[in-house]
């Protein structure tokens, strides 16, 4: 039995459709888990953010926060 050369070009044609479904996929993938990644460093970048806005006020000598010059602040002993 003969296949046409019509239904050749139609399977080929098929197939490299299917190729290019599954190529935008793979892109789409990967986009997603740029956005993905890019979310988890801004929101690593908000975190260190958040340690540097914590002030350290306590402990043996009192309070440490930055009154404007270092001989402001408590000789370490």
């Amino acid at each position: 039995m003969r296949t046409s050369v019509t239904k050749i070009q139609t399977y080929q044609f098929t197939l490299k459709a299917i190729k290019a479904v599954e190529a935008i996929k793979a892109v789409e993938a990967i986009e997603a888990l740029e956005a993905i990644e890019a979310v988890e460093a801004i929101e690593a970048v908000k975190g260190i953010e958040a340690v540097k806005g914590i002030k350290i006020v306590g402990g043996a000598e009192g309070k440490r926060e930055p009154k404007g010059s270092v001989e402001s602040y408590p000789r370490m002993r």
